[in-house]
């Protein structure tokens, strides 16, 4: 029970049951916002400003943090010791992955999914699950479908698992 408290705020919104907050929405509001209080105070405005929030789920999200179940909620966490805070990303601001958003596809031989997305969230990368205008990088593997093809309608850099191996030096 101890080891959860330090977990982080990204893991508390996303087992919070909230409508349309899972892992990854609650990892690009935590990116954006650097505490609960900063996200309690946010608009929504503030919220649809988040990549991959649009305004259904603003509203949603705005509506439960204004709720009286939610304020003693956060109230309470806070008062036993859980870590109510977004993780900085300690990775290296000279990565040359720092900054972007990159998408996986297809499938990776060398790592799970989820440990690419580890690696390069470590380096500074912003991991999101869909391909938009505002996608840098897409990593494509065998059997990408529908994500490459839009990836290369809309012009964004395209590698394979090769160059993302590269990039984790080796």
């Amino acid at each position: 029970i101890e080891a959860s408290k330090g977990r982080g705020l990204p893991r508390v919104l996303a087992g919070m049951g909230i409508r349309h907050i899972g892992d990854a929405t609650a990892r690009a509001l935590c990116a954006k916002f650097e505490d609960i209080h900063a996200l309690l105070a946010a608009s929504t405005e503030d919220l649809e400003s988040v990549e991959g929030i649009g305004s259904i789920t603003a509203g949603v999200l705005h509506e439960y943090l204004h709720s009286k179940i939610a304020r003693h909620t956060f109230k309470d966490l806070e008062s036993v010791g859980v870590d109510l805070t977004s993780p900085r990303v300690a990775g290296d601001s000279d990565s040359p992955v720092a900054g972007k958003t990159i998408v996986l596809t297809g499938s990776l031989e060398k790592y799970t999914r989820d440990e690419a997305s580890d690696k390069l969230r470590a380096m500074g990368a912003n991991v999101t699950g869909s391909v938009s205008k505002n996608t840098d990088i897409v990593i494509a593997g065998p059997g990408a479908g529908s994500k490459l093809a839009k990836a290369v309608s809309l012009g964004i850099e395209v590698w394979d698992e090769s160059q993302m191996l590269e990039l984790f030096g080796g």
